[in-house]
């Protein structure tokens, strides 16, 4: 049973990672600025830097994609998930196909259509990529999860985020199919 996952264990990355992503987000609020003997009040913000600023992005992002997936799961029952065959299909489906679907649409697609701003262009490569996704369901998923992603790796100018919640959800995808079938 090379393809027993145990359910809890899924369950656990869940509710870590957005535990991760509250505490990030929290910890990269607007604090108030410390007393400047040079400013004229004293008063003031400091802004956030660029690494917290990626974080608390990615936070959100891991928010937003853990509410989506939830939902859909309560209102779209369970379909017939083809489940992969082997090693070798059970990587490219965990691995391979999320870190080169990631670099392609949130990576190079996005970059090449910012000339038609930022939102035209996140909603452009959301739509290729929930194209690319089979039924019709499914491809109002990939719809969500793209323009999820797409703002994430605006945000933070990376497409790991998205990487790493890709590759989770097909992760979490994986899970149910075995447990529908009795396998996890």
């Amino acid at each position: 049973r090379i393809f027993a996952i145990p359910l809890r264990f899924l369950a656990q990355t869940g509710r870590n990672m957005i535990q991760w992503a509250s505490g990030i987000a929290g910890r990269c609020a607007v604090r108030p600025k410390q007393r400047d003997s040079a400013a004229p009040n004293g008063e003031g913000t400091e802004k956030m830097s660029e690494q917290d600023r990626r974080l608390r992005a990615a936070g959100i992002a891991a928010l937003a994609w853990a509410g989506l997936a939830a939902v859909w799961c309560v209102l779209v029952p369970g379909g017939a998930a083809e489940l992969p065959q082997g090693v070798p299909g059970t990587l490219r489906s965990l691995l391979v196909l999320p870190l080169a679907e990631e670099l392609m649409f949130r990576g190079a697609l996005l970059r090449l259509l910012r000339p038609l701003g930022e939102h035209p262009a996140n909603l452009c490569q959301a739509v290729l990529f929930a194209a690319l996704h089979g039924t019709l369901t499914e491809k109002c998923y990939a719809l969500g999860m793209g323009l999820i992603f797409g703002w994430a790796a605006e945000q933070t100018e990376s497409p790991a985020p998205g990487v790493v919640l890709h590759i989770l959800n097909n992760g979490l995808v994986l899970a149910r199919a075995l447990a529908e079938r009795g396998m996890g």
